[in-house]
């Protein structure tokens, strides 16, 4: 830590580089500059650290960027200062002094963690402490200073996390995220379509074909039977062979009616169950009812249920 601070303090007494600017803007940053350091050689760093940011805004020269990192470093603002070293690095000419700010960097980053988080992409806003971070590629890690942070993740509308993380400097520390929350959308999703599956469709109307064709012929012998057990009903002279006879028909057309109902109703049951199979799994559980009920003068096919 020693080191480090020293580093920065040197770091923090160099001259102004030429930038394209204004005289006036120059010799306003270098009067901010000077007020900067007199505030740092007195122990005022929040004080140099503001007269440093408005010197570098009336002439934006990278080395004042070291002695902003300098200050951040006393105030122990860690993973902003790695950040300002970084944008020097990036913006600067100085080869030499490069290698200089390469060291301070590698040490600062050593006093910070790291907030981990596996999600993101554009629907995605991730905000630590109140300050929203950019979150359009998976995963994101922001490092952070030692100590409690809030964190809070969306997606879209959706809260996704919620929580105070502890961090610890070297540590990388992941988010736990609410995974039924993340799911919301792919249940919606889901929800949508109401087509079966391609393949399944063919098993469907061959299914459904059989079933109506089945309780067609079904009724059509119902039918038979009623009028045979309407004229045995007004019988009434002897039952002689021939009455009998008809009766026997009754009976078959009445067996027969109840046999292809009953592969009718089969079929059309498994064409609906193949159907509700093959439609993508939705939030709600579909259920099917099927009630059948006759007589020998009716007959009747009920089917309830939740699509």
């Amino acid at each position: 830590m020693i080191r480090l601070i020293s580093a920065a303090v040197l770091l923090s007494s160099l001259v102004v580089a030429p930038v394209k600017a204004s005289a006036n803007d120059r010799d306003v940053a270098k009067a901010l500059f000077r007020q900067g350091a007199n505030s740092f050689r007195a122990g005022d760093y929040t004080g140099a650290l503001r007269q440093y940011k408005r010197a570098y805004r009336r002439f934006p020269s990278p080395k004042i960027l070291l002695s902003k990192a300098a200050c951040l470093v006393q105030l122990r603002r860690y993973a902003r200062a790695a950040r300002v070293y970084q944008r020097y690095l990036d913006t600067a000419d100085d080869r030499g002094r490069k290698g200089k700010v390469r060291v301070a960097l590698a040490a600062v980053k050593k006093m910070v963690g790291v907030v981990h988080v596996e999600l993101g992409g554009p629907r995605v806003r991730v905000t630590i402490d109140g300050r929203r971070v950019a979150a359009n590629t998976a995963p994101v890690r922001v490092p952070v200073d030692p100590g409690p942070h809030s964190v809070v993740v969306k997606r879209g509308s959706v809260l996704v996390a919620d929580v105070t993380v502890r961090v610890v400097a070297g540590k990388e520390h992941f988010v736990p995220l609410r995974r039924a929350a993340m799911r919301v959308r792919t249940d919606v999703q889901q929800d949508a379509p109401s087509t079966p599956r391609p393949g399944v469709s063919g098993v469907v109307k061959w299914a459904t074909g059989v079933g109506v064709v089945a309780l067609a012929v079904g009724i059509k012998f119902g039918v038979d039977a009623s009028r045979i057990s309407d004229e045995l009903s007004s019988h009434s002279g002897p039952w002689t062979s021939d009455v009998l006879a008809r009766q026997q028909e009754g009976r078959s057309a009445q067996n027969t009616m109840w046999l292809f109902t009953g592969i009718g109703a089969a079929a059309l049951v498994t064409g609906g169950v193949m159907y509700l199979l093959s439609r993508p799994a939705a939030k709600k559980h579909q259920s099917v009812d099927v009630a059948l009920t006759g007589s020998p003068t009716s007959l009747a096919l009920g089917v309830s249920g939740r699509f």
